[in-house]
């Protein structure tokens, strides 16, 4: 059988809920009203590296590069 991005994310549940939930973090971090001494732009950064690094993740059999990744969604 042919690997597909959706296969794949049907084939890991719990990876996609956690990118999921990771990217609601996120946009809550986003929503705050305060920098948090900069400490905010950095807990950001590193959701974004770490839901990248989960997609990279649940893609791995794809051989995917970044940017296909990225615009896999998930």
């Amino acid at each position: 059988a042919q690997l597909t991005v959706y296969g794949e994310a049907q084939a890991h549940p719990r990876i996609v809920q956690a990118i999921r939930e990771s990217e609601d973090a996120l946009n809550l971090l986003a929503a705050a009203p305060d920098n948090f001494g900069g400490h905010k732009a950095k807990a950001m950064d590193d959701l974004r590296r770490a839901i990248h690094s989960m997609r990279k993740a649940l893609f791995f059999r794809l051989q995917m590069d970044d940017a296909a990744i990225d615009a896999a969604g998930y």
